[in-house]
């Protein structure tokens, strides 16, 4: 069906099913590079990192984790990691691993907003820590995750994202921010990942004017800290009309949010127009089984995982 996904029937709403994941180091870990295409031109097909093109174009999707880190860092970082270690870490579902069920596989527990009538500069929440089971995948690429989303439009081509990510053989989760730029922008899509405590936090994707640079500015903020930022002639994306706040695995089996009966929970959600933040009424899709969603109040949501065998 076309059209933007936010006018589409609450059924046929599967959110950001072209959101790709590209991941390339996470401290002492190295991944292949892998390029994805939109469920509308089929399957996703793995690449080695060598031939990963190096911009994205309106029919691809990229990610590469960009690690800035020397040696001495890198073990503070995971000295830091072995301080906050895998508080809770949830049971293994009976499944998991499982099989492979292939690179264009993903789930979603979330909810969404489109917008026909304003510009959107940015999207934030409150998101609880987490500690579920991404499971495993023979790639060694497994993740869950939790994030909020301002896409330039209803097909997501161009977004930032920022929230927490754990990844098959991490001990606890990450703050991440992914900056997506337009099909033909000058800038490259790419994941930065920094130490994350166990707390719940505010995750901020805004555009703002920056008058030393002298022009606006895509920032990634956890809590009131700027981890990156990127220009709004880097990114093509002045501001968006689609948000997202989701869950996200791209492994069978694995936990989106909390395993039943808890729940994990985002609150504090919003959008930002001329400077303004105001509250977010998602539109939940409706997740496959196992997930589950729910928007207790507006500006709120929670996603959860229910035990199977």
């Amino acid at each position: 069906m076309e059209g933007p996904a936010w006018q589409r029937p609450r059924s046929e709403r599967l959110l950001m099913r072209a959101v790709p994941r590209c991941t390339a180091t996470n401290f002492l870990l190295v991944f292949p590079c892998e390029e994805w295409h939109p469920p509308s031109v089929g399957a996703g097909q793995r690449r080695e990192p060598a031939s990963c093109p190096a911009a994205p174009t309106s029919r691809e999707r990229k990610r590469v984790v960009v690690s800035r880190l020397g040696r001495t860092a890198i073990s503070v970082l995971i000295a830091i990691g072995s301080l906050v270690g895998p508080v809770g870490t949830d049971t293994a579902l009976a499944h998991c691993p499982g099989t492979d069920p292939g690179a264009s596989w993903r789930a979603y527990a979330a909810g969404s907003q489109g917008f026909s009538w304003t510009n959107v500069e940015g999207m934030r929440a409150r998101i609880e820590w987490g500690n579920g089971n991404p499971c495993s995948l023979p790639s060694g690429q497994a993740f869950t995750l939790e994030s909020v989303t301002v896409c330039r439009d209803g097909t997501c081509d161009g977004w930032l994202q920022v929230g927490w990510v754990k990844r098959q053989g991490y001990s606890g989760p990450n703050m991440y921010c992914e900056f997506a730029p337009k099909s033909g922008a000058v800038g490259k899509w790419k994941i930065y990942e920094f130490p994350l405590s166990i707390n719940t936090h505010l995750y901020t994707a805004r555009q703002v004017y920056d008058p030393d640079r002298g022009e606006p500015m895509w920032q990634c903020l956890l809590g009131t800290t700027i981890k990156w930022d990127r220009t709004t002639s880097n990114m093509g994306l002045a501001s968006g009309t689609y948000t997202v706040a989701q869950g996200e695995t791209n492994a069978r089996h694995a936990t989106i949010g909390k395993m039943d009966p808890y729940r994990l929970h985002y609150t504090d959600i919003r959008y930002m127009n001329d400077s303004t933040w105001y509250i977010s009424n998602l539109n939940l899709n409706s997740p496959p089984i196992p997930y589950e969603v729910d928007e207790p109040l507006i500006g709120e949501l929670r996603n959860w995982t229910i035990p199977h065998s």
